[in-house]
């Protein structure tokens, strides 16, 4: 093991580095600037990025190059011409999650709410399957939906069972699954959760699938 020396040494010489790593990147983003001032623009980000692997040194996997290397392409993107970007759902869920993921912190994302009919129904071309019976009766998934987001008290599986039971026993409604899941990586979530959460449902009214979904913030102290 490095004595402590040893260790202090190394430390400041990563800080040395990181701070080269700084001025390169100013250097590129002003670079962007005046790319931009001369009308041009930077090569596409798939291409950009596939040059780079293709060149890195073995010791920096493909996926470590494009999670670095994407905020620093979007960086100067965002120099040239900084973009909006469009998420549907919650800020904090899985769409949202993605769109930071790809595009960067650089770029301005606008969350799109579901949007819901006066009875509550999300709206969708699906509905237009729907008879009037049938409209009434695919309520029971927002229905469902609104009752475990009003009693959320942070048990994931308490909810996944309300959901499956309201909706799998509603008349006309067909239940394809009903889960609470977490809302970036949509892994299924069990027993008490700290964190927010999303509750995700799918069921067949007649012959058409409708899918619906609702965020449950974590329980206020």
């Amino acid at each position: 093991m490095a004595s402590p020396e040893d260790q202090r040494e190394l430390r400041q010489r990563v800080l040395a580095l990181d701070e080269r790593l700084l001025e390169v990147l100013a250097e590129r983003l002003d670079v962007s600037r005046q790319l931009r001032d001369a009308g041009g623009s930077e090569t596409s980000d798939r291409d950009h990025l596939g040059a780079l692997v293709d060149r890195a040194p073995e010791s920096l996997t493909p996926e470590a190059i494009r999670s670095v290397m994407t905020q620093v392409v979007a960086l100067g993107r965002a120099a040239e011409q900084p973009i909006t970007v469009a998420y549907a759902g919650p800020e904090g869920g899985f769409c949202h999650w993605m769109a930071r993921s790809h595009f960067a912190s650089d770029a301005v994302l606008v969350g799109c709410p579901t949007v819901r009919a006066p009875d509550g129904l999300a709206l969708s071309s699906r509905n237009a399957y729907l008879t009037p019976r049938q409209r009434g009766q695919a309520v029971a998934l927002v229905t469902a939906l609104r009752e475990v987001a009003a009693t959320w008290e942070g048990n994931a599986t308490k909810a996944r069972d309300v959901l499956r039971r309201r909706i799998g026993g509603a008349p006309g409604v067909r239940l394809d699954y009903a889960e609470v899941v977490h809302p970036e990586t949509l892994d299924p979530l069990e027993g008490v959760v700290t964190g927010p959460a999303q509750a995700l449902v799918a069921a067949f009214v007649g012959t058409t699938r409708l899918i619906d979904n609702y965020r449950l913030e974590p329980p206020r102290a």
